[in-house]
């Protein structure tokens, strides 16, 4: 245990006293009592300094521990949620290369091809921690939330056995059905892209912390 400068510094001095009486002695019974009660003195200071700094050793030591454990929970959190947000982002970013964009001839699929997974475990245990991320993780998360059950009612609103036709060359436009659908997949992917970046900062601050 690393003693405190101060309490050394008591207890040196304190230590001095003792061997100057010793050697040079007492010149009375007085002068004895009185040195005597200085060094009791001194020595009391001293072992309630070291005691004291080692009571605060102690402290500073377990409030290390808990901060290196509650940054491995945060890590823990962010490097589970990072890959179901990277399937997010790319099940959105297929949507709008399905829904937009010119295309050279019309074109019928189920809609489950556009459908996006929702990674509801993932999304749910972060919920339940947010107080474990970065605020504007938080912030991105609700987004993706609200469009994901947004872009779920949408699609639900197509029969499930019934293929869905684009019958223009240029992608969806204003006024299409599936209008609706093409902006909040956008609004998941751009949520998703945003937490992704802040969650590797995240990570690499927790990693150089620990």
């Amino acid at each position: 245990m690393r003693l405190d400068t101060l309490g050394i510094c008591v207890l040196t001095f304190a230590a001095a006293l003792i061997a100057w009486t010793g050697v040079m002695g007492p010149t009375s019974t007085t002068t004895l009592k009185d040195w005597q009660t200085l060094i009791a003195a001194f020595v009391a200071l001293g072992g309630g300094t070291m005691a004291y700094f080692a009571a605060m050793a102690k402290v500073y030591a377990d409030r290390d521990r808990d901060f290196r454990e509650l940054n491995r929970k945060k890590l823990g959190l962010c490097l589970r949620l990072r890959p179901a947000l990277e399937k997010i982002q790319t099940q959105a970013n297929d949507v709008q290369n399905v829904l937009t964009g010119y295309r050279t001839a019309p074109r019928k699929f189920p809609p489950s091809v556009i459908r996006i997974d929702p990674q509801e475990e993932e999304l749910q245990e972060a919920w339940k921690n947010l107080e474990l991320l970065p605020i504007d993780v938080s912030f991105e998360l609700d987004t993706i939330r609200a469009e994901l059950a947004n872009a779920k009612r949408l699609l639900d609103t197509f029969p499930a056995d019934t293929p869905i036709e684009l019958k223009g060359y240029i992608g969806v436009s204003y006024g299409d059905s599936l209008y609706p659908y093409v902006n909040s997949s956008r609004r998941i992917g751009e949520a998703a892209t945003n937490a992704l970046r802040i969650l590797d900062s995240e990570v690499d601050r927790i990693k150089a912390a620990l």
